[in-house]
């Protein structure tokens, strides 16, 4: 914005001085070409009453004959009579139609191949007297004021700059300061407060930012404190459920079915804080090992697979780690493999591998694949699938279906250099905690 104000801060001052330079500069042109003219006017009419004048014809002649500056030429009609006086305007190829004025009774002038002349037609004949001069002294004059005008004009463009830096700074001063505090608001810190600045249209702004961010910290405390108002009443009896079906454990009760009933509650269990995590607002960058995230949930997924009397595999070819919300990869790769234990057949594998996309982008892809016949054409989304979907894309991800019985995420892979940093502070954080790993400042 800074440079918007400055460019039209120039282009203003530029356009009026040019507006005002051009006629300015064509009238003095102008003005010096008339006070020459009537310089020379004034020498061809003393000459002319000088050679009129018996007393004065021969000293005139004489000072006429040794003139070094100015030209005297004497025409009978187009013929020149006489020439005398400033030798090196005698071969100037000159122009005929002062001499043609002249002879209508008129005082004629002309300005050609650097000379400057004027004729006036002699009393009581009709003859033609003719003065010629060098232009060098008017083009002289025409080049000063050209460059005090021009100089002129860039110093005004000058000031003009100056003056848009300043106003540019003072303007954008504010704005960036609002810049600031929405940034803050972005990240979570609902704390932040645009300061005045007196400007009357920017404190506007800035009291509607400041009110949109206590409306926002108001309603994040809220929710937060219904997250854990939740999360309370949703353990209190999942506490209950577990601690009934532990005490099955010394009762004649089938120990699988109790085992498995355990391992839905845990599951259960999961679910909820992930869900709830997700309506938290993240915090930092969230670092995820998608070998330890897929292995935590494998023998969950296999309970269920064996239950239908299938198997579940996974192939991970390398260490890959992403960076995103632990809880939305988790939920969508849920919503996949329920989707193939419900919908498809046969055996599931869960690949992770490297893709490269058409602009060489890294992309890491999760993909679920089953035996079944897959996604039909035309297919509408499930709930879930919509849940899968929002999830994968609020993490800069897609989600991808329809390619036979596959499903497949895309997660924008970490750099080398960011990979490695994060097995770092993976390493010096707790190794056993795939589910949240925020990097001090500088790792």
């Amino acid at each position: 914005m800074r440079r918007s104000v400055l460019i039209a801060c120039v282009a203003t001052a530029a356009i009026s001085i040019l507006l005002l330079a051009t006629p300015l500069l064509i009238n003095i042109r102008q003005t010096l070409e008339r006070q020459e003219y009537g310089i020379m006017q004034y020498y061809a009419e003393r000459v002319q009453v000088l050679l009129n004048d018996p007393k004065y014809l021969s000293n005139t002649l004489n000072i006429i004959q040794n003139d070094e500056i100015m030209r005297y030429q004497l025409f009978a009609g187009d013929h020149l009579v006489i020439a005398a006086g400033a030798d090196h305007l005698a071969n100037k190829t000159l122009p005929l139609d002062d001499v043609h004025t002249a002879s209508q009774g008129k005082v004629g002038r002309f300005r050609a191949n650097g000379v400057i002349g004027v004729t006036v037609p002699l009393r009581g004949s009709d003859q033609k007297l003719r003065v010629l001069r060098s232009d060098h002294l008017l083009r002289q004059q025409l080049a000063t004021n050209t460059f005090m005008v021009l100089g002129l004009a860039s110093l005004a463009i000058l000031a003009a700059g100056v003056t848009g830096i300043l106003v540019a700074r003072r303007i954008t001063k504010p704005l960036y300061s609002l810049e600031d505090t929405a940034i803050q608001l972005g990240e979570g810190n609902f704390t932040a407060r645009a300061e005045p600045t007196g400007a009357p249209e920017i404190d506007t702004l800035a009291a509607a930012l400041n009110t949109t961010a206590e409306r926002l910290s108001t309603t994040l405390e809220r929710q937060r404190q219904f997250n854990a108002d939740a999360s309370h009443q949703l353990k209190t009896p999942l506490t209950a459920l577990r601690l009934n079906l532990e005490a099955l454990e010394f009762t004649d009760a089938d120990a699988t079915l109790v085992e498995a009933a355990l391992k839905e509650v845990d599951r259960l269990d999961a679910t909820i804080q992930e869900t709830l995590a997700l309506a938290d607002m993240p915090q930092g960058d969230q670092l995820i090992d998608l070998r330890e995230l897929i292995e935590d949930r494998m023998p969950g997924w296999r309970t269920l697979a064996e239950a239908q009397g299938r198997t579940i595999e996974v192939l991970i070819q390398d260490h890959p780690m992403i960076r995103a919300r632990p809880a939305a990869i988790n939920q969508a790769l849920q919503v996949l493999v329920d989707n193939a234990l419900e919908h498809g057949k046969g055996g599931i594998v869960i690949e992770v591998d490297d893709m490269k996309s058409n602009l060489d982008a890294s992309w890491t892809r999760l993909t679920v694949t089953d035996e079944g016949d897959g996604f039909k054409e035309g297919f509408t989304l499930g709930r879930g699938l919509r849940l899968a979907r929002s999830l994968v894309q609020a993490e800069g991800g897609r989600l991808r279906l329809g390619d036979g019985p596959t499903a497949c995420i895309l997660v924008p892979s970490m750099s080398s250099d960011d990979a490695l940093l994060a097995r770092a502070a993976q390493a010096h954080h707790s190794p056993s905690k795939w589910r949240l790993m925020v990097p001090k400042s500088g790792e």
